[in-house]
Formats: C-alpha cells, sequence, structure tokens
C-alpha cells in the first residue's frame, strides 16, 4: 500500500512531461526495492530492476530524439 502511494505521490509531482513521469516511476520502483516490497521470484530482482532501467532509458530517448534542441 506503501508502494501505491509512492508511486502516485511521484506520478503526481512530474506530471508536467512525459519524461518526468518515467524519472518519477523509477524513483518510485527503487524506493519500492528498498523498501523491500518488491520481490522477483522468477527471474530475479536484480535482473527486473535492470529491464526496468533499459526501458526507461529508452523511452526517454525517443520522446527526446523527436524534440529539437
Amino acid at each position: 500500500v506503501l508502494w501505491f502511494f509512492l508511486t502516485f505521490l511521484f506520478i503526481l509531482l512530474f506530471a508536467y512531461s512525459k519524461t518526468e513521469i518515467l524519472i518519477g516511476l523509477v524513483i518510485s520502483f527503487l524506493g519500492a526495492i528498498a523498501l523491500g516490497i518488491t520481490r522477483g521470484n522468477i527471474v530475479g530482482l536484480g535482473s527486473a530492476g535492470i529491464w526496468v532501467l533499459v526501458i526507461v532509458i529508452l523511452g526517454i530517448w525517443k520522446l527526446n530524439k523527436e524534440n529539437p534542441q
């Protein structure tokens, strides 16, 4: 329950752009790992965490690829 509220809080705090929402989700996921709430029984927590980080980094890259700097 605490992890749900933590995720909801970070999504609301970082709700200004898609990139910030992805960053908020990563922060809440890392917080859940630190609290020991998330468990990976089949694949393992380390590999699941790495895949989440890879997906978020690719999502941020694809979102920012379309925006000119």
